[in-house]
């Protein structure tokens, strides 16, 4: 053999041994995998956030799987080009079934034509989950009371030249803590109904910022001003609970995040249960023209119900495939009432002389209560809940 001959034959054989080096040869399968539920999706990273390339894949599928990492197996899938990609599917998915199928000499088929239908990540965008329970607690805010009612007047009768009497009924609610829970079922391109619950938790009045004062100041002849005050505690309990049908729309993405709107009709049902005491005065009946002042027990017992409208929405934070950490915010816009106090007849002891006793009968007790302001009872609030929401 010629030098020159010699030589060509060594390169050659170089750069056979250096393509040999670099191309990679394919990783063999270490086993076999079914899926064992309908409609498994498969992904581009072993991440549950990550591209699904694949969804609607038939239970009883068979693939060979390179490795496992985690609760992921790595296979192999085809593009709608008929090209070989990797894939991912989560383990929840599949059982090994054994060893992985040898390797076969054979043509590649020819490319498979894509079905004339929209991208995986659209496909999952518009079908998305369609029916989801979702449970959580929040805190509505401001006060569903007026902040007082008031009564009172000025009058003069013989010796007693001015008599004014003025009470003040303090009343309010601090922002009260609810459960809420919804029903939903979306049917169309994230079109969907929604039932919603909010139970407030009844909010107890008797704290330092509720009370009933009432001052007196009169002047006899000339004589005066003559003054007394009292004061009470305002007892009692509200509560507040709206039933929502509602429109949702769901914003669906491939992503972690969902948020969505709602707007509906709403049923209020609520009652409230308040008492206290008011101040009256009156001249006593011997014609010595004494003045007196008695307490007499004021309450509200009212029930209520009317029809409103509520308008929101929220975020879903994906924590897994049908388990969402969920933030939502609404605005029910409901009935406001003017509630009337009730004066309770009885006979009660002046505040001046211990022995003296005033009789109020219904009538009486009426007249009263018509000088006291009504109470405004308020149904619209805001309320913010976070909670859990599982999809079906």
């Amino acid at each position: 053999m010629r030098y020159k001959d010699w030589q060509k034959n060594i390169l050659l054989l170089a750069l056979v041994f250096f393509f040999l080096g670099i191309i990679p040869m394919p990783a063999k399968a270490q086993g076999k995998i079914r899926v064992i539920v309908e409609n498994a999706t498969i992904r581009a990273e072993a991440d549950i956030g990550s591209e699904i390339i694949q969804t609607d894949v038939p239970i009883g599928s068979v693939f060979d799987f390179k490795k496992k990492a985690g609760d992921w197996y790595e296979i192999e899938v085809r593009s709608r080009l008929g090209v070989k990609i990797p894939g991912f599917i989560h383990s929840m998915y599949v059982e090994e079934v054994g060893e992985a199928t040898p390797p076969l000499i054979e043509e590649e088929p020819e490319p498979v034509k894509p079905k004339p239908e929209v991208k995986p990540a659209e496909r999952e965008k518009q079908a998305g989950p369609r029916t989801a329970f979702g449970i959580g607690f929040g805190m509505a805010a401001g006060s569903y009371m007026g902040e007082r009612s008031s009564y009172g007047g000025s009058w003069s009768l013989g010796s007693l030249t001015e008599v004014q009497q003025n009470g003040i009924l303090q009343h309010k609610l601090k922002s009260p803590l609810g459960l809420g829970i919804t029903f939903s079922h979306v049917f169309f391109k994230g079109l969907g109904i929604q039932l919603k619950m909010d139970y407030n938790f009844k909010q107890d009045l008797a704290t330092e910022e509720n009370i009933s004062s009432f001052n007196l100041t009169w002047y006899r002849y000339s004589s005066g001003p003559y003054v007394r005050d009292k004061s009470w505690d305002v007892n009692g309990e509200f509560s507040l609970m709206p039933l929502s049908l509602n429109v949702i729309y769901l914003i669906q993405s491939p992503g972690m995040i969902m948020p969505y709107l709602s707007a509906g009709i709403s049923y209020f049902m609520g009652s409230a249960k308040i008492n206290t005491y008011g101040g009256f005065a009156f001249p006593d009946s011997y014609g010595t023209l004494r003045l007196e002042f008695i307490d007499i027990p004021l309450k509200i017992d009212e029930s209520l119900s009317s029809i409103g409208f509520n308008v929101g929405g929220g975020l879903d934070f994906k924590l897994l495939e049908n388990i969402a950490f969920a933030v939502d915010a609404c605005y029910y816009i409901g009935k406001s009432f003017d509630v009337v106090w009730t004066a309770v007849p009885g006979t009660y002891t002046s505040n001046f002389n211990s022995s003296y006793r005033w009789v109020v009968g219904d009538a009486l007790a009426d007249e009263l209560a018509q000088e006291i302001n009504p109470l405004e009872l308020k149904t619209s609030f805001l309320k913010i809940q976070g909670g859990i929401k599982f999809y079906f």
